[in-house]
């Protein structure tokens, strides 16, 4: 994206489905300077790197993420107050499918500007790199994913109330509730 960096934090998990999710501990943020920007010195950049502006969760709207297989989105609803030009794209970060273009926009949910440039109310964007990252307390991923998979199950499990038909299927891949198959 012409050296801009910027992302977001979400604390729940990226599911597929046609609804928004997420939490108020979720959070955007960018770079001030481009990677484009030159420096002197490999200090002066980590320096560049480390300068960030963050916007939290506003609680204007509760549209923190959105996952499909045509788009994955974090943020929605544009400032209406922002008095900026250009068109609005309709999430905070928006990535197509592929994950190889995109658009930022101003948005309610975390209060931000356009994220590659605070004058437009957004842009499009090519993407050149993509970073995913998960927290976990286990050591391997092994153990994270057994971990995850327990979870889900007991979570499923609880939910039909112990219900002797459940849809492994519908676990792992988290299908919306509305478009869950009910088991009788």
């Amino acid at each position: 994206t012409d050296g801009n960096v910027f992302g977001c934090f979400t604390t729940e998990p990226w599911k597929l489905g046609g609804y928004y999710y997420g939490t108020s501990d979720s959070f955007l943020w960018r770079m001030r300077r481009s990677r484009k920007e030159s420096s002197q010195s490999v200090m002066q950049q980590a320096l560049n790197e480390s300068k960030l502006d963050v916007f939290p969760y506003t609680c204007h709207n509760n549209h923190v993420q959105f996952c499909m297989n045509e788009r994955l989105a974090i943020g929605d609803c544009e400032i209406s107050d922002m008095s900026c030009g250009g068109q609005h794209y309709g999430n905070a970060i928006r990535l197509n499918a592929t994950m190889s273009s995109g658009s930022t926009s101003t948005s309610e949910t975390f209060g931000n500007p356009c994220l590659i440039d605070s004058h437009l109310r957004g842009k499009e964007f090519k993407v050149t790199n993509v970073e995913l990252w998960a927290m976990t307390q286990h050591d391997t991923l092994d153990a994270a994913e057994d971990a995850e998979l327990h979870t889900l199950f007991l979570t499923e499990s609880r939910r039909r109330k112990a219900s002797r038909n459940l849809n492994l299927m519908e676990i792992l891949v988290s299908t919306p509730r509305s478009k869950r198959v009910q088991h009788f």
